[in-house]
């Protein structure tokens, strides 16, 4: 269950952006409802919020975005290594930089992914692979970027 703040502050963020489907089952204190993460979300929705809830809290956001080929095809282009996490986070008065990949419920890490969350990790940088059910967590980690 979500601490009362993180999830009280949630739902403000959430009515201002998205309607109901992306958490369904997050409630505001005032309805005194059980706060629990939708697990079935997918990871777009989940990059939606993640943003938002970082952007609230004073993040600089990183994320690139795929784009359609002359041949119809959605890639995302990459000069490098693949496997590049979905999002790089930065505060700028903590300098605290966050690493992230997301995934819906029961994604799965590929091996590149590995390879760049060991390299992140190796160079002292927050790494970590968010998913819904991590929600009370991803709020903490983000309102609290001084840890």
């Amino acid at each position: 269950m979500l601490h009362a703040w993180l999830a009280d502050d949630l739902c403000r963020i959430q009515h201002h952006w998205h309607s109901d489907r992306y958490m369904g089952n997050i409630a505001c204190l005032h309805e005194r409802k059980q706060v629990k993460p939708d697990l079935t979300m997918n990871e777009t929705d989940l990059k939606e919020i993640v943003i938002n809830v970082a952007k609230r809290y004073g993040w600089l956001i990183h994320h690139d975005l795929p784009a359609q080929n002359s041949r119809g095809r959605w890639l995302t282009n990459v000069q490098g290594d693949a496997g590049f996490p979905d999002l790089i986070m930065l505060h700028p008065i903590s300098g605290k930089l966050l690493a992230v990949e997301l995934k819906a419920e029961r994604g799965k890490l590929s091996p590149l992914q590995k390879r760049w969350l060991m390299a992140f990790d190796a160079g002292t940088h927050f790494n970590a692979v968010w998913k819904p059910s991590d929600m009370e967590y991803i709020l903490y980690t983000l309102s609290n970027f001084q840890l």
